[in-house]
């Protein structure tokens, strides 16, 4: 039944009143202060049973996906209670798609202390067990969270009454909670007499207006933690990054105007004795013009050329002159010069 709990007071002022106090007035989780939308009602007895409750429905934003005269054809109490919550002051929406709520042209710019989505289900076009009719229900309620968790207010918690037996609890609310950075934080059971009025509806198919066996069910309570999407991005970020420097490793480097990292590359034992600058004139001083490329020649010489263009920012003009060597050592061929001791020394310490 409704209860009444001696928590914190409103004025009536606030919404208009004459200034006197109103009392709270609460209903299982659910409070009169609280700015509540439902998502997926059938003939909206449950809205109304809240609105009872509270005496008013002025807090109250109930939505379904059928049209009006969709839901008038389906359920036979359905025009009834809509104008009943009506008269109460309750917005009443309908044709809203639970995965995309949040871009509907009534819901944009509102935020809601309580989001309810009572026994969500995708239709009847198999057996509940079968991973077909699993995976629809599924992507239902994960693009329910999507949408949802846009919309809560500071401290607001999104409600998903569900079954928790078998096959329905391989539904797994807490994984696709999570996937929209929504935190489990607390389950209960639920018990449908705790809402007088509220008559659960299967919604599809020929026996659309009559209820389905609830079993053991719960309420599973959500809350958004963005410090969980800053987690879930960072890691394909990382991924990405390692992704970048793979491909870099083996694309040349453009040309920049002017120098930004120094080249100190050790390769295979050899000391790292050349700095950022244009090095070839010097590189080439030491080897000599006509040196013969054969152990340290062609292959080392063309090794080095290739990491310092790499690595090493250069000048145009410099870059000019590296392509120049470039293309003159990549011609030489063996010649009959036997390179002296100091040459080969020099070679060393490329």
């Amino acid at each position: 039944m409704a209860t009444r709990e001696p928590r914190n007071e409103k004025l009536s002022a606030e919404n208009g009143g004459s200034g006197e106090e109103e009392e709270e007035k609460w209903i299982t989780h659910y409070s009169s202060n609280h700015r509540i939308l439902l998502v997926g009602e059938g003939d909206f007895s449950f809205s109304l049973s809240l609105a009872n409750a509270f005496a008013s429905a002025s807090n109250i934003c109930a939505s379904s996906l059928d049209s009006y005269d969709v839901l008038k054809k389906k359920y036979r109490n359905a025009a009834s209670n809509l104008g009943e919550l009506e008269k109460l002051g309750a917005t009443l929406l309908h044709e809203v798609d639970a995965t995309r709520m949040k871009r509907h042209a009534d819901l944009a710019k509102q935020k809601f202390d309580r989001i309810i989505f009572n026994f969500p289900h995708a239709g009847f076009y198999g057996k509940e067990d079968s991973p077909r009719m699993i995976r629809m229900h599924k992507n239902l309620v994960e693009g329910f969270f999507r949408s949802a968790s846009g919309m809560l207010r500071a401290n607001g918690e999104i409600h998903v009454n569900h079954k928790t037996k078998t096959p329905f609890s391989l539904w797994n609310l807490e994984k696709l909670a999570s996937e929209s950075s929504l935190v489990l934080v607390r389950c209960v059971d639920f018990n449908i007499q705790d809402y007088p009025g509220y008559h659960n509806k299967r919604g599809d198919g020929s026996r659309c207006d009559s209820p389905f066996p609830l079993g053991e069910s719960s309420t599973f309570k959500f809350r958004f933690r963005p410090r969980a999407t800053k987690v879930s991005r960072a890691t394909p970020r990382l991924g990405s990054t390692r992704k970048r420097s793979r491909h870099f490793r083996t694309t040349t480097v453009p040309m920049q105007l002017h120098s930004t990292s120094d080249f100190n590359y050790p390769q295979r034992g050899l000391p790292p004795t050349i700095t950022n600058g244009n090095h070839y004139p010097r590189v080439f001083q030491r080897l000599g013009s006509g040196f013969a490329a054969r152990y340290y020649g062609l292959r080392r010489v063309r090794h080095c050329l290739d990491r310092q263009r790499l690595e090493v920012s250069r000048t145009f003009n410099a870059n000019l002159h590296d392509m120049h060597e470039h293309g003159h050592v990549s011609n030489s061929r063996l010649l009959a010069y036997q390179p002296s001791a100091p040459t080969r020394r020099g070679m060393l310490r490329l």
